[in-house]
């Protein structure tokens, strides 16, 4: 294979490594690339995206994942009031806490952009948030996707080398060899496969910030009710 190589090389290479056919088996090795190309972003959370909701309506304390984030994972949420003041990162909790701050604080709470949030999987993910909107405020989405899948021959991955084109041909080889019920080289390959995706999220972790599987940095955000005259600095 031609390196760093484009989307045909790595199946040039599945094939030739397989013995499949050119033509009847290509279609497949294409499906196997572009599994292990998805599967290593989700696991690594390499491919991330940034997504903005509309303006919340008052009163709401609910709103939909926006897309394309709605069938990935969510890292962080920030708030913005409708007057442009930004917010830290939201406080992610479980939904038995959002439901009891609704209990006791009051009905319709006046105390700035929402602060804390509790993700609700399903077929259109929401985040159920409190405080509730007074109106206007906007909620930003930090989070990972899946990559845009490779299609035509001469489409480029996003991971960089040399972890790409290795993490793809190998989860590819071990594939096609399940595939070929061929189970002495099924083994290597999948060794091979763990390898390059463990290398990987050794460089992925060895970045600054808050990545995969690094401790979370201690953050300052500000205590209810946030207004600009009484805000109150609190490290938690």
């Amino acid at each position: 294979m031609a390196y760093p190589g484009t989307f045909v090389d790595i199946q040039n290479a599945v094939i030739a490594k397989l013995r499949l056919d050119p033509d009847l088996d290509r279609d497949k090795v294409k499906d196997w690339i572009n599994a292990s190309y998805m599967e290593a972003c989700m696991e690594t959370e390499f491919y991330l995206d940034v997504a903005v909701t509309s303006a919340l309506p008052a009163n709401t304390g609910s709103t939909g994942v926006p897309a394309p984030l709605d069938r990935g994972m969510i890292n962080y949420v920030t708030s913005a009031q409708a007057d442009g003041t930004n917010y830290g990162p939201m406080d992610q909790v479980g939904l038995d806490a959002i439901l009891a701050q609704r209990v006791y604080g009051a009905a319709t709470p006046s105390q700035g952009a929402p602060q804390m949030y509790a993700y609700v999987s399903g077929p259109q993910p929401t985040v159920e948030f409190w405080p509730g909107a007074s109106g206007g405020e906007t909620l930003t989405f930090y989070g990972t996707r899946l990559p845009p899948i490779l299609a035509a021959d001469g489409d480029i991955w996003y991971i960089p080398e040399p972890y790409g084109s290795n993490i793809l041909e190998f989860g590819a080889d071990a594939q096609a060899a399940e595939f070929k019920q061929n189970y002495i080289m099924l083994s290597t390959y999948q060794q091979e496969s763990l390898y390059w995706l463990t290398r990987f999220r050794a460089f992925q972790n060895n970045r600054p910030g808050n990545q995969v599987q690094q401790l979370q940095l201690v953050h300052s955000r500000t205590q209810v009710p946030a207004s600009n005259s009484v805000d109150v600095p609190a490290n938690w």
